[in-house]
């Protein structure tokens, strides 16, 4: 089947985007298809451009939680600073229809996000969301010892819950401001009245750069790329599955050098995920480097693609490795291992 590029559906009946509540977007979709389904839509987000789809739109806008804790994340994920970079598509949903439906069109730079990353990532506890607020500050900070207040960031940004009344929220902020002081993560410094101004401190700092990786949620992909949409896919969704983010270079958008840039995400994962199904040197590079590190590395290997010429790799095979024979058994064995050895 041909595939599409995204284009402005001008015939479209004018809806109000189902998760920033704003006016400021440019619907497109698939042209042919029924207006609004599923959801597709270009946003202008502090002046960085990117799309999201709502592979499963009744899923998530009939449910108003769920509504906002994927608002909060798209707001966490996406950079705002590089206009330069290429526009990301966020496909939220269930991963087998994201895929489908990411098939139809051609000009994205893919990102897929199930229900269940959403829903591991968000904070669930006041130490989660007062790293997750920190996290955040980091994002705007451009130099060490800028002034930052609790007002530069968005209530979706502070987790600052819709329901509260405006003295309510105040109360939350102030909790907010105290947490980040007393767990030693800013300092505050003389501001005008009424206002408190900070700095973070090094130990935050240490903290957003996962120096101490031993709580994070991060796992790295170690992969063959090409033409293995699928495979990827299933991996991505184990490990969501498992309660961790996953992590693979062909969604990492960066202006360095790709290999100090990977050596940067394996030193910074909690674990390692290698699959050496397809040929793939660089899997069996970037698995032997975290090794180096003291990283878990789970192995795998899909027995189907098994042949006289591809072999695990005797160096190796005596370590223990997940083999598969299809991808629902991926996923139900990768997901079983890492709750079982990723402490």
């Amino acid at each position: 089947m041909e595939k599409y590029v995204f284009h402005e559906m001008t015939s479209s009946k004018f809806q109000t985007d189902p998760v920033f509540k704003t006016s400021d977007f440019k619907l497109f979709g698939n042209p042919g298809s029924i207006s609004n389904d599923p959801y597709l839509f270009e946003i202008y987000l502090k002046q960085r451009r990117f799309r999201y789809c709502l592979t499963e739109p009744n899923k998530i806008i009939d449910n108003g939680t769920l509504l906002l804790k994927v608002k909060r994340y798209l707001l966490a994920h996406e950079d705002n600073e590089d206009l330069n970079k290429p526009v990301n598509t966020y496909f939220i949903g269930e991963m087998e229809k994201s895929v489908d439906v990411a098939s139809e069109f051609e000009n994205q730079n893919i990102i897929y996000v199930t229900i269940g990353m959403v829903e591991q990532w968000y904070p669930k506890s006041p130490s989660e969301i007062v790293r997750k607020v920190v996290e955040a500050f980091f994002k705007i900070q451009k130099y060490l010892g800028q002034l930052h207040r609790i007002g530069d960031l968005s209530e979706d940004e502070l987790y600052v819950d819709p329901k509260l009344s405006d003295s309510e929220k105040g109360d939350y902020r102030r909790f907010i401001e105290n947490s980040l002081e007393k767990e030693g993560l800013v300092n505050f410094v003389t501001g005008g009245v009424g206002t408190k101004y900070f700095t973070l401190t090094n130990k935050a700092i240490e903290l957003v750069d996962n120096k101490n990786v031993e709580n994070n949620k991060i796992a790295f992909i170690a992969i063959k790329f090409d033409s293995n949409e699928k495979r990827i896919n299933a991996i991505q969704d184990a490990i969501a599955s498992a309660g961790f983010e996953p992590r693979i270079m062909n969604q990492v958008e960066t202006n360095n050098w790709i290999m100090p840039e990977i050596f940067y995400q394996i030193k910074n994962a909690r674990f390692v995920v290698a699959d050496f199904s397809l040929p793939c040197d660089g899997a069996y590079y970037e698995a032997g480097y975290a090794a180096a590190l003291e990283k878990p590395v789970i192995h795998l290997f899909d027995k189907r693609e098994e042949t006289e010429t591809n072999k695990l790799h005797f160096d190796i095979a005596q370590k223990s490795t997940i083999f598969y024979t299809n991808f629902d058994d991926l996923k139900t064995r990768l997901k079983s291992r890492i709750e079982a050895t990723i402490k």
